[in-house]
């Protein structure tokens, strides 16, 4: 009986530490998951960043017809490829969060592509009729722009 007790609990021990490694193991899973996903929502937040840079710095070439702004807004297009980049590959194996990621950026180009752009031309041709209709626009960004 004293030996069935014993082979018992050893039993119990051995089950229990097997145990303690699944946990550990899973535990470790879940820190690495919920690191990368740390990064993806940090880099998120910075394209985000980036992007409204881009907002501000075109906004004030508008306004000013100044070099600075337009580098400004230069710099900002530059950040915000790099910063998709690092996304891009942060959500290599995450395929809901780089079809998130994708979309913002092609959002993004077609922003640059429609609104920034042609705005651009427009204040170096010095064509106020485009120009107004960015600043009426701009709240919206959805106002295509026609040069």
């Amino acid at each position: 009986m004293l030996a069935l007790i014993a082979v018992m609990a050893a039993a119990s021990i051995l089950v229990g530490g097997a145990v303690l490694m699944v946990l550990a193991a899973d535990r470790a899973s879940i820190d690495a998951t919920a690191q990368r996903v740390a990064v993806v929502h940090q880099l998120a937040n910075q394209l985000t960043g980036a992007g409204s840079a881009q907002e501000l710095a075109l906004a004030d070439y508008v306004l000013s017809r100044q070099l600075p702004p337009r580098q400004r807004f230069d710099e900002a297009v530059l950040t915000y490829s790099q910063i998709a980049d690092a996304l891009r590959a942060a959500t290599i194996d995450l395929p809901e969060g780089r079809a998130a990621s994708d979309a913002r950026v092609a959002a993004r180009q077609t922003w640059r592509e429609r609104v920034a752009g042609p705005v651009i031309i427009a204040v170096g041709r010095g064509d106020a009729p485009a120009i107004t209709r960015f600043a009426e626009g701009a709240a919206s960004d959805r106002v295509p722009m026609t040069t």
